[in-house]
């Protein structure tokens, strides 16, 4: 008692009566209250982000299936050596055929 009446005089504030009691209470009342059923609206959102996630995971899976560059660049170094195999003047016309129309 003689420390409530200490910090009393010190601070200048009391606790108010059953002040703890009401507040855990009021918090557990709080929890009670929370609601466990989603609204639309977070149900939408949830939606959205899996569709995001699904469309990624495709997006994903199709660029990687794409030729890239290394393949490009795999038929260029064969095609170089191949080249070398083609005298100097069948070689413009081997270029158009290999490089120039194969773009086409």
């Amino acid at each position: 008692m003689k420390k409530n009446n200490e910090h009393k005089t010190q601070l200048g504030y009391n606790v108010p009566e059953n002040y703890f009691e009401r507040s855990k209470a009021e918090h557990l009342a709080f929890l009670k209250r929370k609601n466990t059923t989603k609204s639309p609206k977070k149900i939408y959102q949830q939606a959205l982000i899996f569709m995001g996630c699904i469309g990624g995971l495709l997006f994903a899976t199709w660029f990687f299936s794409q030729p890239n560059a290394l393949d490009d660049s795999k038929v260029f170094e064969q095609l170089t050596i191949e080249s070398l195999e083609i005298s100097d003047d069948a070689f413009d016309d081997w270029f158009d055929e290999n490089f120039i129309l194969s773009d086409v």
